[in-house]
């Protein structure tokens, strides 16, 4: 629903110089809840004819949730940074992705889509992803992003990552990934660039993590399709809690 409701928001600031001056004047305005009931319809319904004298309790309770994430979250950070043009919202990327297994030539395809996409001053594209949970934007270097353990995996820093490597492949231009936590974007002095801890910087394009992403991917990718390889449980029981696939595994 919430992003539903921002590809409403963000669509008239499409290719706009100063999207931050009319994003400000969006904010706290009957907009926000118009958009957000859209979503809802669209979206989560899929019934335009619905009215919110229909909704049930919870989803009441969700849309005041999102009105508010949307006007004192997301839409207040937007409005005070400046320097970017949107130029895509929910935009469907992929790229196809090669590698070898046994001296066998293999292909996958990744695809996603990006929230948003944005154009930096300077030239640098800015691909936007937003999330409504908790989460960290810290990540312990490449490797720890496919650790067999677990905790020591980011996952919406590998996903922002990589939907950094669709694009950069796609258009052959550099990419600086970004995760914007909604809850936390009105926390003073936040920052959505990814932070490697390891190196002790922050993931400011994607130029400088493309060899050891696409290196380990090649590596993970082979293993996964070598068919003399078994398929073998976890060590981390703690990752089968939530693992989709624990009905077929039958650990837990």
């Amino acid at each position: 629903i919430l992003h539903g409701a921002a590809e409403i928001l963000y669509s008239p600031a499409l290719g706009k110089t100063e999207p931050h001056m009319f994003l400000s004047s969006v904010a706290g305005t009957g907009k926000v809840a118009d958009a957000v009931n859209q979503a809802i319809r669209s979206n989560y319904l899929n019934d335009d004819s619905t009215t919110e004298e229909q909704y049930s309790g919870n989803l009441v309770l969700v849309k005041d949730i999102v009105i508010k994430y949307l006007n004192s979250c997301l839409l207040p950070f937007d409005s005070l940074h400046g320097g970017y043009v949107v130029e895509e919202l929910e935009k469907r990327i992929g790229c196809e992705f090669g590698f070898e297994v046994n001296g066998q030539c293999q292909r996958v395809v990744f695809s996603g889509m990006a929230d948003r996409i944005d154009r930096l001053d300077g030239g640098l594209v800015r691909v936007v992803d937003y999330k409504t949970g908790v989460g960290s934007l810290k990540f312990k270097g490449i490797e720890s992003l496919f650790s067999d353990i677990g905790a020591e995996r980011n996952a919406a820093a590998l996903q922002t990552l990589l939907y950094a490597m669709m694009i950069n492949r796609t258009d052959d231009t550099d990419v600086q990934p970004s995760l914007y936590f909604i809850r936390q974007l009105n926390g003073d002095g936040y920052s959505p660039l990814l932070e490697d801890t390891l190196s002790k910087s922050m993931v400011y394009s994607y130029s400088r993590y493309k060899q050891q992403l696409e290196d380990k991917l090649q590596v993970v990718l082979a293993e996964l399709f070598n068919t003399d390889i078994p398929f073998s449980q976890c060590e981390d029981a703690k990752t089968c809690v939530y693992c989709d696939f624990n009905t077929i595994c039958r650990r837990q």
